[in-house]
């Protein structure tokens, strides 16, 4: 549901996707713009980590589930897969999409509830 959810929103709004990630690029070439695109994604990033954390304990996972890593990792994944689309949409549909976002909410809920190593 939630990895469908957001892929809605990336294939709906692709220019303010693809404007962020220009962004970023000019942002890892000029320091100043460096300075607001980090604290916009760090702003984005600490959001994200309190809505995730709520689904953790809803999900009954929160006492072991890395939600800054989690947080980080749809951050990076939803970066890449709206690259993905807006040069190949056929191969890589929303519904592709949505099947990645769920796997590694899927993958950070099955690591949480195993064991340390």
């Amino acid at each position: 549901k939630g990895g469908e959810a957001i892929a809605t929103w990336m294939v709906d709004d692709p220019g303010w996707s693809l404007l962020v990630l220009e962004f970023g690029v000019l942002a890892g070439r000029d320091p100043q713009i460096a300075q607001a695109y980090l604290r916009e994604r760090r702003h984005l990033r600490s959001q994200l980590v309190e809505l995730i954390g709520e689904r953790a304990r809803e999900w009954g996972v929160d006492d072991s589930f890395d939600v800054r890593t989690t947080a980080i990792s749809l951050m990076a994944l939803i970066s890449g897969l709206v690259l993905e689309h807006s040069v190949d949409p056929e191969e890589v549909d929303q519904s592709v999409m949505g099947a990645a976002v769920t796997a590694l909410f899927a993958g950070a809920v099955a690591r949480a509830g195993l064991p340390s190593v």
